[in-house]
């Protein structure tokens, strides 16, 4: 075997030389390890590195995707991530290029591909080598055995040679391989893209006569070709002016010279034995090749004359075809009625136009027998609330099948099932808000394993509260089953007995709208596993907009069910985008990237069973937006689990009568020594009796009587102003109190974790922080409920910190994280020593309002210990330092503060400067 000697070179060039101010707008941000070459060319370009991520920053530089900064760098500030190449690659191009072709992604299109050209014109070769590098691939100017890819338009030519000795370690293709790939968003088989099977297309001259087959439009046999003629039509290939090309992608990449196309190209049928990809055979727009598939695999040229002859062999049959089905219809004519299907039917001696288009429309409706739910939106039914009977699509369609009964209700001559309606309890009822549960008994399955017990309890407590009972084993006469899946046997006796099945996000719904309502959401269905089996979505990676709290959290839950994969951030590797509005950054790189953008009612049905719509984000009902509950479901088939809702639940006067006996038992056993304004007092419970009673829910009492030192102090963090507004009436409503500062706070209200002042000062002094809904719900009950469950909850700023809200406070409660701690802040930390001064001192520091001498710090430290005095300095204020390295003295960067606050721990060690000496 001939080894691989060719040169083992690289088309990388000196990069040491850059110049001056060539990176003088640059602000960028390390994060991980970065080669100090790298960021010795970013300080001689003029670049300024930053020490803190904010808005100054340009470019974060990291060779790490899995880092949490990261993360936080995209998701959070919509920074562009790039890699060290970044940096290199910009000074030989000698442009600032764009980041998004440098993004630290360890897996891309062309991972681990090293492609050489040959024989590609140099125009050509620069396009698709910015393709190839977009896309995470590498280029080479010699062929070498690192090399994986021959890219060549022509079987001739030294490299060719080569690689064809060494097939197995070097794949030959042709360049449509490379846009075939990308319009793919995968490799495609090479084995169809070699250049073996590219011939060239010779466009007739100017000025020369037609051919016969031209002129007379009919088929021939083709004709033998001599040599002469091979070199007379070689002769005008040459002299052919090639068509110019423009890439898709080419701008998005780099700027680039203007690009001419390869010669159209056009494949002949493969050997015996070679499998063709159908992929391969679709046309590619960037170099206009036109492949057209027949029953002999790839067409030729000289195949083009029997294409026209068997075509219009096949348009003598379906004309015979058409005459046979005429005589049948009107033989049939009175059995199947002229106007019951609703489709104009071609009169006798119309045109062949008519024709087809009668015809059409029969075909149509009979490929649509077999997916109904796309029927009613092409017919004119809405799609929401009417379902196309099989039978009449099968007469529609042409199919046999009898129809027993008649048409309760038709709609354009086609029978529809009539509106469903679903319901709770009877309209008769008379079921206030805070009885919302009276008359349903529970059994809670799966559950106890999955949360714990004391959930658990906090559920069964919740349910008799609002009316509600909890049994502990399968009877009769339970009404509810709430469980997580439907795999376990309880469920499925429950749904033969009519139960109705529903999950712990239906009761918390419900409890929020103070009514028993019939299931309105995906999740408040018990799904058949978690996550599906198979996953239906398993190769989909689905980033989200316009969703915030709790919504958001939902659509994570939705997502990983279907065995998709979630990502906070939006990038091009994303393969759908699920949208509440049709604004913001996210789905604008949609429309430029041809993202596909969906609404959560196409989750909602793949997640019920609907795979039908796996395909279909295009259609009408998933791309409907900015609706009150993006939510809420509008199938079109009923499902078997809402079928128990067709009845409602009656409510006897003997439940009634134990409802407000037990209220009043609690009454009574609170009688002495409770305030009036206590949640447990007499008059509350007396108030709820009036309520079950009269069914007045309107708030006739003044404002509770609450002892000064017991009201809460509340701060509003993150919130808009009209929302702190609206939540600041209600409170004073409540007797609550809100304060000016965060050092006199109780109650921190927040909507998510997030590091400003407020936020990481409160962790340290305040006793709780809740989300509003606390605000909301004591509201509707009149007095400052429980904040246990209400205390905020954000996983994502949790899991990117490495920490938990709820221990964090509970640290804080002990001991001050900064107590007996004295700091001192260089003038170059960012943020400054004003917005830090508060967050330390709440935490029970001590700012040095100068920088003291090194006796002074000694003293403190032998007084205190080594840790009792801290430095918080940046990169640009090293210099100042060195007498603190000098003397053992650490220093430190702002995250020892910031993320120590969240943390509630000192970390020595994590963000300490490394001496410079």
């Amino acid at each position: 075997m001939i080894n691989l000697k060719m040169e083992n070179t690289t088309e990388e060039s000196d990069t040491t030389c850059v110049q001056e101010e060539f990176f003088k707008d640059v602000h960028y941000y390390l994060i991980g390890t970065i080669l100090e070459e790298v960021t010795d060319l970013l300080e001689k370009g003029g670049g300024k590195e930053e020490s803190y991520l904010t808005d100054r920053v340009t470019h974060v530089i990291s060779e790490d995707e899995d880092h949490p900064e990261v993360t936080e760098a995209r998701d959070l500030f919509e920074l562009p991530v790039v890699s060290s190449k970044w940096v290199t690659m910009s000074i030989r191009c000698k442009t600032l290029l764009a980041g998004k072709a440098f993004a630290p992604e360890s897996v891309r299109l062309f991972t681990n591909s090293i492609v050489c050209f040959s024989q590609v014109a140099a125009s050509d070769r620069n396009a698709l080598w910015a393709l190839i590098t977009f896309h995470g691939g590498t280029c080479r100017a010699n062929l070498s055995k690192e090399c994986t890819h021959l890219v060549t338009s022509k079987c001739e030519g030294t490299k060719y040679e080569c690689a064809s000795q060494h097939e197995t370690e070097v794949k030959i293709v042709c360049p449509d391989w490379i846009l075939s790939s990308v319009l793919a968003k995968k490799p495609q088989d090479e084995r169809t893209f070699h250049p073996k099977y590219l011939t060239f297309e010779t466009p007739p001259l100017e000025g020369a006569l037609p051919t016969d087959v031209e002129m007379k439009g009919e088929a021939m046999d083709e004709e033998p070709v001599t040599e002469g003629d091979d070199k007379v039509a070689k002769d005008k290939k040459e002299k052919v002016a090639r068509p110019k090309l423009k890439l898709p992608w080419a701008d998005d990449i780099m700027p680039l010279p203007d690009i001419s196309a390869l010669p159209e190209p056009v494949r002949d049928a493969p050997p015996s034995g070679s499998t063709a990809n159908s992929s391969a055979m679709s046309s590619s727009p960037a170099l206009g090749a036109s492949y057209s598939t027949s029953s002999a695999g790839y067409s030729t040229p000289s195949s083009k004359t029997k294409d026209k002859k068997h075509k219009k062999d096949k348009k003598k049959k379906k004309k015979h075809k058409k005459e046979k089905k005429k005589k049948d219809k009107k033989k049939h004519k009175h059995a199947s009625g002229s106007g019951g299907t609703g489709v104009a039917q071609p009169q006798e001696g119309a045109g062949s136009s008519a024709t087809d288009q009668g015809t059409k429309n029969r075909n149509t409706l009979r490929n649509i027998t077999n997916k109904t739910e796309y029927l009613p939106s092409m017919v004119g039914v809405p799609a929401d609330k009417k379902h196309v009977s099989q039978q009449v699509l099968n007469a529609v369609g042409g199919r046999p099948g009898g129809h027993k009964g008649r048409l309760d209700q038709t709609y354009g001559g086609l029978q529809v099932i009539p509106e469903i309606h679903y319901c709770g309890h009877d309209a008769s009822a008379g079921v206030t808000p805070d009885s919302c549960l009276l008359g349903c008994i529970f059994l809670i399955i799966e559950y106890p394993h999955l949360v714990g017990v004391e959930y658990i309890d906090t559920w069964r407590k919740v349910i008799v509260e609002h009316g509600g009972i909890v049994d502990d084993c399968y009877s009769d006469r339970i009404t509810h089953i709430m469980c997580d899946t439907q795999r376990t046997d309880i469920f499925r006796l429950a749904m033969k007995d009519g139960k109705r099945c529903v999950t712990a996000s239906w009761l918390n719904d419900c409890l929020k709208k103070k009514a028993m309502l019939p299931p309105w959401r995906a999740l408040h269905f018990p799904a058949p596993s978690y996550p599906l089996q198979p996953p239906p979505c398993k190769d989909q990676i689905i980033a989200v907009t316009g969703f915030e709290g709790g919504e958001r959290n939902d659509v994570k839950t939705m997502i990983e069910m279907t065995g998709a994969k979630y990502t906070g951030f939006f990038s091009r590797g994303n393969t759908l985008l699920i949208c509440k509005r049709l604004e913001g950054a996210k789905y604008e790189k949609a429309q430029e990237w041809r993202t596909p953008v969906t609404n959560v009612q196409w989750l909602s049905e793949v997640i019920l069973g609907n795979y039908d719509a796996l395909h279909n984000f295009v259609m009408p009902r998933y791309q409907v937006f900015d609706v009150d509950d993006p939510f809420k479901l509008a199938l079109l088939r009923p499902l078997k689990l809402m079928e128990p809702w067709m009845i409602p639940i009656k409510i006897s006067q003997s439940i009634r009568r134990s409802y407000i006996t037990s209220i009043a038992q609690k009454t009574a056993n609170l009688a002495n020594g409770k305030r009036k304004g206590d949640p447990q007092s007499p008059g509350n419970a007396s108030k709820k009796i009036r309520n079950m009673i009269q069914m007045d829910d309107d708030w006739d009492a003044g404002t509770p009587r609450i002892a000064p030192d017991k009201a809460p102090r509340i701060l509003f963090t993150g919130l808009d102003a009209a929302r702190m507004t609206d939540l600041s009436k209600k409170i004073e409503k409540l007797g609550g109190r809100i304060v000016d500062s965060i050092s006199q706070c109780t109650h921190l209200i927040a909507s998510k974790i997030m590091r400003t002042v407020k936020f990481l000062a409160g962790v340290s002094v305040c006793k709780h922080i809740v989300s509003p809904m606390w605000i909301e719900e004591s509201y509707k009950s009149r007095w400052f409920l429980d904040v246990t469950n209400f205390s905020l909850v954000d996983q994502e700023m949790e899991t990117l910190f490495s920490f938990q809200l709820r221990e964090s406070l509970i640290r804080a409660c002990k001991q001050k994280l900064f107590k007996d701690v004295t700091i001192y802040i260089t003038p170059g930390v960012k943020p400054g020593a004003n917005m830090l001064r508060e967050i330390i001192e709440c935490a029970g520091g001590k700012l040095a309002p100068s920088r003291p001498s090194l006796m002074k710090i000694s003293h403190i430290q032998s007084a205190l210990g080594k840790g009792s005095f801290v430095v918080i300095s940046s990169p640009s204020d090293m210099p100042s330092c060195r007498d603190f390295f000098t003397h053992n003295i650490d220093v430190h960067n702002a995250e020892f503060v910031l993320t120590g606050v969240l943390r509630q721990q000192l970390d020595y060690k994590s963000f300490r400067f490394d001496p410079r000496i």
